[in-house]
């Protein structure tokens, strides 16, 4: 992992539009990098103002073009892009932080492409993630596959300065929920507008709904399974309710390292886009790092159910993570528009989990396997 963050140039960012987006587009016009090409969904005229100072020389979007995005488009020379192999067209790297399942079709292109992929998506991660590392794996430039969450942005910086010593423990941290103050018997029928409330991030709706059910976290500790090789029984969840540690690892000679800066996206993207790691954020090493971790809470009772979705789905093995990702994201979908209670969210995709085991016997670097595990958890999983 230690020269993977040196080969973001000419990037095409999909997703630009979303939380993530804008932040990395404002990190990438900061550092002097211009884009190629610039995807957002249905808010025009916030791609509009991105696109003015992003270099791009093509945009996607869903729809006609509203009056502010013609107008920029048109004096820019920005042509359309209607596909994703005609936007990934003279871009050096990809970064898909699109929410959702949607924004697998650009990952799996890109990395099938040979281009160097940075992936801020949680969704894709879970259910393409092993295609998507092999794939990357496989391609005659060597790329690898690169994470911009904060956690494992984190994670893959602390592996790099652990060196070939071997890991004891990945600390994957959490704010503890967008709900954490409230006792469990309650939060069963919170409403979206108390679920959307996040103390520290602003973040999309489903994230932030996926912050309040912990389902985030069960993704998180997939994704590190998956980006680093590494075994269930070496990830765990500890929470920060100051969002100040990112991650810590524990080497197998006994050292312990945490990542520490302040509860903002734009560090941990800075250094996935394979910018200098910012002055605000400093690794945490011996009796600092050790106390840093022994001040992290352990998540229990109630808090674990939805985390320990992620190490079962690991376990299960073929398509299972899959299952997770679906289930999930019309649980919330449901959730969001008062068709489910928030607190059947997570009792919902633990069902469909069970009765999903078939998943688990599929192919998880097939992509036939995994849009056939997609397909049917979608026809399954219906929600009046």
């Amino acid at each position: 992992m230690t020269d993977i963050f040196k080969t973001i140039v000419r990037p095409a960012v999909f997703g630009a539009t979303g939380s993530l987006g804008r932040c990395v587009c404002r990190v990438l016009a900061r550092e002097g990098i211009s884009a190629t090409h610039l995807g957002g969904y249905r808010n025009h005229d916030l791609l509009a103002a991105l696109l003015e100072p992003s270099g791009a020389t093509s945009a996607s979007f869903m729809g006609t073009a509203s009056p502010a995005l013609a107008k920029v488009m048109a004096a820019s020379g920005i042509g359309r892009a209607f596909d994703e192999r005609r936007a990934l067209d003279g871009c050096g790297s990809a970064i898909v932080v699109s929410s959702g399942l949607a924004g697998a079709e650009p990952a799996r292109l890109a990395a099938s492409m040979g281009i160097p992929l940075v992936l801020g998506n949680k969704e894709v991660a879970v259910g393409w993630g092993r295609l998507l590392v092999n794939q990357s794996r496989r391609s005659s430039s060597g790329c690898a596959l690169r994470p911009i969450d904060s956690e494992h942005a984190a994670a893959a910086v602390l592996l790099a300065r652990a060196g070939e010593q071997g890991i004891a423990r990945l600390v994957i941290t959490g704010t503890g929920g967008a709900v954490r103050e409230i006792p469990p018997a309650r939060r069963i029928d919170l409403s979206p507008a108390r679920v959307l409330d996040h103390p520290v991030w602003r973040m999309g709706r489903k994230i932030t709904v996926d912050s309040a059910t912990l389902i985030n976290k069960a993704f998180e500790v997939i994704e590190a399974a998956v980006l680093f090789d590494l075994p269930p029984e070496k990830i765990s969840v500890r929470f920060d309710r100051d969002a100040r540690i990112h991650a810590a690892i524990t080497t197998a000679d006994g050292r312990t390292l945490a990542f520490a800066g302040p509860p903002e996206m734009e560090t941990p993207v800075r250094i996935a886009c394979g910018l200098k790691i910012p002055e605000t954020a400093e690794v945490l090493e011996g009796a600092a790092g050790g106390a840093a971790v022994e001040s992290l809470r352990t998540p229990e009772g109630p808090d674990r159910r939805a985390i320990e979705l992620g190490h079962a789905a690991i376990e299960a093995g073929g398509t299972m993570p899959m299952v997770l990702a679906v289930a999930d994201e019309i649980a919330v979908t449901a959730f969001l528009e008062g068709r489910m209670r928030f607190g059947d969210i997570v009792p919902f995709v633990e069902y469909s989990f069970d009765k999903s085991i078939r998943a688990a016997r599929r192919d998880p670097f097939d992509p036939a396997d995994l849009l056939a595990t997609e397909a049917e958890t979608r026809q399954s999983a219906q929600i009046a």
